[in-house]
């Protein structure tokens, strides 16, 4: 996105750009309140607090008195209120909400917006929706255009689409290749050839430059158990994206759904200290390798519950308007040159 730095406009990737959790629509809609003016080259992105707090009193807590007044009540006093009731006794946080009436929301973001412009700093606030998790929600056949356009209608129903700019929203579409009773696995040989199948308006005018994605620092390759063959990977690819609509790619395996936590769990980053016998951590390691090694056992099917496969996927996060127009399918060559399979049992 473009915002305005000691006047001059440069481009920034949004999720540089400092925010806050805003508001939680449904399970997992999260809006974020985007501060342009708070970014700053090399700097943190976290907003001080004497920041929010001004937010909070002088913005946010006014705007809803304006609007509901007699629901006030509902809403903490001041930040420094809010704080506390958040807290435990041992200074961890559990943060708590309250709900807004539809009928309100219209009068209480123009309120909120008019309050955060008196302040350079939070000048020019936006607000972003952010949908999370809903991997799989929706399901279709990709060689049909019918479908295609009927599942992205019904997933995108929430959206009053006269009152926003498609080409500003973005749209995760997934592909993934199975095989009954394996794990499959993405060759690293065959990343350029996705790359060319992700982004064929971008090959078509200048092929070296997909090339060159490769040796850029938006191209992180993700190996696959410390194996030099398989490997995916994940590629913000920029302004060569551009022509095609696309933004990210993730090009990556499901077998991490049995040991992938958003925790610092069983299947957490070691330290080499961990190594060191008879100190605390070595005790819970060998602890934990035990428990990792009933995971895999269950995963081959050795107690003889079914396996766990694993699908190779083909993920590209797209501008809305094109999102029905692409990964309709992936060439069998391709298919061939890019993915292995391997029986469960022998992988896990």
């Amino acid at each position: 996105m473009l915002i305005w730095s000691q006047n001059e406009q440069i481009q920034v990737p949004l999720h540089q750009v400092p925010n806050v959790g805003f508001a939680k629509i449904a399970q997992r809609h999260v809006t974020r309140l985007m501060f342009p003016h708070l970014y700053s080259p090399g700097e943190s992105r976290k907003i001080p607090t004497t920041t929010l707090k001004r937010i909070y009193d002088q913005c946010i807590r006014p705007a809803v008195v304006d609007v509901m007044g007699e629901h006030q009540a509902h809403w903490p006093i001041s930040y420094h209120a809010a704080f506390e009731l958040a807290r435990d006794r041992t200074g961890q946080l559990h943060f708590g909400s309250v709900d807004l009436p539809v009928a309100v929301l219209n009068d209480f973001c123009a309120g909120l917006l008019m309050r955060l412009d008196e302040h350079p700093d939070t000048r020019d606030a936006y607000f972003l929706h952010e949908l999370r998790g809903t991997k799989g929600a929706t399901v279709h056949d990709p060689l049909s255009q019918r479908d295609r356009w009927e599942v992205l209608e019904d997933f995108m129903a929430f959206l009053d689409l006269e009152a926003i700019n498609p080409r500003e929203w973005h749209i995760d579409v997934g592909l993934e290749v199975h095989v009954d009773h394996h794990v499959l696995q993405w060759l690293e040989v065959s990343h350029a050839e996705l790359l060319n199948h992700a982004l064929p308006c971008q090959y078509e005018r200048n092929p070296r430059s997909i090339e060159q994605l490769h040796d850029h620092d938006h191209f992180k390759l993700d190996r696959v158990a410390q194996l030099n063959d398989f490997a995916g990977f994940r590629c913000t690819p920029m302004t060569r994206g551009k022509r095609d609509g696309v933004v990210y790619i993730n090009v990556y395996t499901t077998d991490k759904s049995a040991t992938y936590q958003l925790h610092a769990g069983m299947f957490r980053h070691r330290c080499p200290s961990e190594l060191i016998p008879g100190n605390k951590s070595f005790m819970q390691l060998i602890t934990d390798v035990d428990r990792m090694n009933k995971v895999f056992e269950e995963c081959m099917g050795a107690d003889g519950s079914p396996v766990l496969e694993g699908n190779t996927r083909f993920e590209m996060r797209m501008e809305l308007t094109r999102a029905a127009e692409v990964l309709v399918g992936l060439p069998a060559e391709l298919i061939e040159n890019s993915v292995v399979a391997v029986s469960a049992e022998l992988w896990w």
